[in-house]
């Protein structure tokens, strides 16, 4: 519906166009008094263009969902009052450091009279009646289509973050398979004018035609790896738990670790007294 709305529009402002250039051409003045056309010429030419080339976008795209762009959450009064003073700052002190800047707000911030730190509350408020009529717009307009990509996006951004964070901290990573180890032994055997992908499928091919007993050494190898790998994991995961940082734990581990919490604490051994002889 929104594309054949867009494309009626689109029609008219092509009428529209057409008859201001017949109009242009044979220099037609019109008076003062009306609509000022002359002096605003310019100004219509790039109104009509603009909407022309978005009538294009709008017909390209047909009838896809525009995904929305949700509102940002205002900053505090303090952050307000940083991004007042942080180009004045930058401007006397170019290769200031992001940790210095925010102290010498800090300082300043202090010194600050409280009426003008009362100004920056009221404004800051504004910012945020602002906020809440922008998101109400953008709750009330958002498809579930929209609701859907925005979900896995963040999903993704979260898995990707935890990654990134996993590798900085060291995590073991998990071993290749049996074939993987095969191709690491082997693939140094190309030569220069053999192209990758042709000797992959060499290999690939040579991997299926080998034996049990033939492929029994890299299973082997694989499985030394897996052992090696879980005692590594181990020992990082207990790292991360010990320093607090829970989130990059194996959702395994941590259900294990709910279901047996005194599973690695030392249980109580229970017994009888021995035997004492009468003297």
């Amino acid at each position: 519906m929104a594309a054949t709305i867009a494309g009626r529009f689109c029609n008219k402002l092509q009428h529209i166009y057409i008859g201001f250039k017949q109009l242009q051409l044979k220099n037609v003045q019109l008076n003062s008094a009306s609509f000022q056309l002359s002096s605003n010429k310019n100004q219509c030419i790039r109104l009509l263009s603009h909407a022309s080339m978005l009538c294009t976008q709008s017909s390209n795209e047909g009838s896809q969902p525009v995904l929305n762009q949700k509102p940002k959450y205002p900053p505090n009064v303090f952050f307000l009052f940083l991004q007042k003073i942080a180009p004045q700052l930058k401007k006397e002190n170019p290769d200031v450091k992001r940790k210095d800047l925010v102290s010498q707000a800090a300082k300043m911030w202090n010194e600050l009279n409280p009426e003008e730190k009362s100004h920056l509350a009221m404004e800051r408020r504004e910012h945020f009646e602002k906020y809440k009529e922008d998101l109400k717009v953008y709750l009330e307009n958002i498809t579930p289509e929209q609701i859907t990509k925005i979900e896995s996006k963040k999903i993704q951004t979260a898995a990707q973050k935890k990654r990134k964070e996993r590798r900085a901290f060291g995590m073991p990573r998990k071993p290749v398979g049996a074939f993987s180890v095969f191709v690491a032994e082997n693939f140094s055997q190309r030569t220069d004018n053999v192209p990758v992908s042709i000797h992959f499928k060499t290999l690939l091919n040579h991997w299926n035609q080998m034996s049990d007993a033939e492929k029994d050494p890299y299973i082997k190898k694989t499985k030394e790896l897996k052992a090696k790998y879980q005692e590594d994991i181990a020992k990082w995961e207990k790292e991360m738990i010990q320093v607090g940082r829970f989130h990059l734990v194996r959702k395994t581990t941590l259900t294990q670790l709910a279901k047996n919490p005194n599973r690695n604490k030392k249980q109580k051994q229970v017994g009888f007294a021995p035997d004492v002889k009468d003297h």
